[in-house]
């Protein structure tokens, strides 16, 4: 057996300091870019349904007037929210 003393550089032990303390954050970066990129390759492949714009504006019916009766049929909550942006635009 040889009695070979391994040394390990100030400089490696450095980098995997800093490589365990940012991975968290570069795995969540990683993640969330992925996620990003295939939720906009996606909109290519879908489109604007003919009824959005109902719920938009029974939204903004409910915003500007406070009445619900453009059509009560689905739960106010969701097209109000689709609603804001319009509305706060205006």
């Amino acid at each position: 057996m040889s009695n070979k003393k391994i040394t390990i550089s100030q400089d490696f032990i450095y980098m995997v300091f800093l490589i365990k303390k940012r991975l968290p954050l570069l795995l969540a970066l990683v993640l969330l870019s992925f996620g990003t990129i295939r939720a906009f390759e996606s909109l290519k492949d879908t489109a604007v349904s003919i009824y959005e714009l109902q719920h938009i504006a029974t939204g903004f019916e409910w915003l500007e007037n406070k009445t619900y009766e453009l059509e009560a049929l689905h739960p106010p909550l969701a097209r109000i929210i689709s609603a804001l942006y319009t509305f706060s635009r205006m």
